[in-house]
């Protein structure tokens, strides 16, 4: 979102580069539900030459945290805003289906867990960042 600030000539090529790399990591999620994760390892190519591998020894941030989810589907949607690449807003309508979906709670107050599975917690910054999120989809 920095690059797409300047977002011109070389800054606007290479916030592409990186919305590219976001779809394919969304792409190629062995849940392939629409999700991303919280971390990747891109420094070295897997046995087919892919850069982009889940991390794994000694972070394995492997989980998908509603609000990394939610950050990367705003990325997405205003790269898709600035350049009119379709797959970028689908990539991002894929996030928010997938936050919508997994982590929406009614309990309490409602809103959106951490993430999927039973007895997640809620968080506000992460509800900040899913609202910020819908509301860029809205538009």
């Amino acid at each position: 979102m920095a690059r797409l600030l300047r977002g011109q000539g070389q800054d606007l090529a290479r916030a592409q580069v990186l919305g590219n790399g976001l779809l394919y990591a969304q792409q190629i999620d062995p849940a392939a539900d629409g999700r991303v994760r919280q971390a990747y390892f891109v420094d070295h190519a897997d046995a087919n030459g892919v850069f982009i591998t889940l991390s794994g020894f000694p972070f394995f941030f492997q989980g998908s945290a509603t609000g990394d989810m939610a950050w990367t589907g705003m990325a997405l949607a205003q790269l898709a805003q600035r350049t009119r690449i379709k797959a970028y807003l689908d990539g991002a309508v894929r996030l928010g289906n997938w936050i919508f979906n997994n982590t929406f709670d009614t309990r309490g107050a409602g809103g959106y867990n951490f993430t999927l599975g039973p007895n997640q917690v809620k968080s506000t910054e992460h509800n900040i960042d899913v609202f910020a999120l819908f509301r860029i989809l809205a538009r």
